[in-house]
């Protein structure tokens, strides 16, 4: 991926910020081969808009419009796929979005801005973007076996409850390559991305 101009807060709004992004946008759809003609009007109406109201007005307007936000008022579904490549390509042009896709969806879901139905939604258009990747969830005492059980190997030749000392605090992984998933394991480190909340890590299960 190409490198951008990192922009601060302050910037938003301006059209220097508006085209980073824009292009930023673009080019990693394009990229990872899944660009639509579509995404030549990601977010185009912001500057338009910037010359009749503020930055918060705008802002306000375009994610109840626009079916790439959790905001979006409209009837159309939502657009997950370009959600996802929005909350992917931010960390490349803007200096107070560090987080990839799947660590956005983490937090969303900790906001409570995410439903477990779009959670499902979402692992499913990661898949499809970024094809290949891996997530990963600590095992803890309240989780470690459903998630154990998972592995019908490991279900099938171990004693679960006796031997649960060798998964505690250990972390779960999943490893995609190109959308499905291919290993499934526990490691002493974290792999990939780690996700706080197990209805998250579920949502790639399935």
């Amino acid at each position: 991926m190409k490198e951008y101009k990192k922009y601060k807060e302050s910037d938003k709004g301006t059209f220097s910020y508006w085209f980073a992004h824009w292009r930023a946008y673009n080019s990693y759809a394009i990229e990872h081969g899944v660009w639509r003609p579509k995404y030549l009007l990601h977010d185009a109406e912001k500057p338009w808009l910037k010359l009749i109201m503020n930055y918060e007005k705008v802002k306000k307007f375009h994610e109840s419009h626009n079916r790439h936000h959790l905001g979006y008022k409209g009837t159309k579904p939502f657009d997950y796929d370009a959600m996802i490549l929005d909350w992917e390509v931010s960390r490349f042009t803007k200096e107070d979005a560090p987080m990839n896709s799947i660590q956005t969806m983490d937090k969303m879901y900790e906001r409570g801005k995410v439903t477990c139905m779009q959670l499902e939604h979402l692992s499913r258009s990661v898949r499809y973007i970024l094809e290949n990747f891996t997530v990963c969830i600590k095992l803890r005492e309240d989780n470690w076996k459903k998630y154990i059980e998972k592995i019908p190997v490991v279900k099938e030749k171990e004693n679960l409850e006796e031997n649960k000392d060798l998964f505690l605090d250990k972390y779960m992984f999943l490893e995609f390559e190109d959308g499905a998933r291919v290993r499934t394991g526990w490691s002493d480190k974290v792999q990939g991305t780690e996700l706080k909340y197990d209805e998250v890590f579920s949502a790639f299960f399935k």
